[in-house]
C-alpha cells in the first residue's frame, strides 16, 4: 500500500512532535489533580488543539500537506463508511475483551468501564466536544498525517504501520492494546483513502461513543 510523497520534511515533523509534546506535558501539569484547574481539565484538549494548529499553520509545507490530504472527495467514496463501521466494530470487540478480562489495561480503566463511569450527562457538552472533536483532529494530524506519512515515505508501509502504532499505544498507557489497534486501523484508513478524514471519522465516532 502506497502513499503520495510527503510535502514536508523532517524539520517540520520534529517541530510538530516537539510542540505537541510540550503542550501535552505543560497542560497535563497545569490541569493535574493537585491544582485548582483540575475541574476544567477537558479545556486542555481544546487549548492544545488551537495552540498546536496555530503554531503549525505558520509552516507552508504543513499547510500544503494538510490541504492535500484533507480530500473531501473520499466522503463520497464507495465503501468508505463500511470500512469505518468495520473499524468501529473491531475496536468495540477489542475493548470488550480487554476490559472484561483485564488484558493490557489499567485496573482503574476497568473499574470505570464496568461501572459505566465513562457515561456523561447531557450537560457535558464541553467534554464531548473536547474528546470527540478536538482530540481526534489533533491526534490524526500528528500521528497519521505527519508521523505515519513521514515514516511511510522513509521506511515503507509495514515498518511505518508498526512504529506509528507502537508510539500511539505508548501515549495511551492505560489501554496499550486498544491504542495499538487504533493506530493500525487509523493508518490503514489513511493509506487506503489518501486522506486523514476517514480515520478522523472513526476516531471521533469512537471517542464520542465512549463518552456518551
Amino acid at each position: 500500500m502506497k502513499l503520495g510523497k510527503a510535502k514536508f520534511g523532517v524539520v517540520t515533523l520534529l517541530v510538530a512532535l516537539s510542540i505537541y509534546t510540550v503542550l501535552k506535558l505543560l497542560f497535563d501539569d497545569v490541569f493535574s489533580i493537585e491544582t485548582k484547574f483540575y475541574p476544567y481539565r477537558e479545556y486542555q484538549n481544546i487549548a492544545i488543539f488551537f495552540l498546536f494548529m496555530l503554531s503549525m499553520l505558520l509552516f507552508r509545507s504543513f499547510r500544503e500537506h494538510i490541504r492535500t490530504y484533507t480530500n473531501l472527495h473520499v466522503l463520497k467514496a464507495p465503501g468508505m463508511y463500511a470500512w469505518v463501521a468495520l473499524g468501529f466494530v473491531l475496536l468495540y470487540v477489542a475493548q470488550y475483551v480487554s476490559f472484561t478480562f483485564g488484558i493490557f489495561v489499567d485496573p482503574v480503566e476497568v473499574f470505570h468501564y464496568q461501572n459505566n463511569l465513562y457515561a456523561l450527562s447531557t450537560s457535558s457538552f464541553v467534554i464531548i466536544a473536547a474528546t470527540g472533536i478536538f482530540v481526534p483532529v489533533t491526534e490524526e494530524v500528528v500521528f497519521r498525517s505527519l508521523l505515519y506519512h513521514w515514516l511511510h515515505s522513509k521506511l515503507g508501509f509495514y515498518a511505518a504501520l508498526i512504529l506509528q502504532s507502537l508510539i500511539f499505544s505508548l501515549l495511551h498507557p492505560n489501554y496499550p492494546l486498544l491504542g495499538m489497534l487504533m493506530g493500525v486501523l487509523m493508518a490503514l484508513l489513511y493509506t487506503r483513502y489518501q486522506s486523514f478524514l476517514p480515520p478522523l471519522i472513526l476516531h471521533a465516532a469512537w471517542n464520542t461513543w465512549i463518552m456518551i
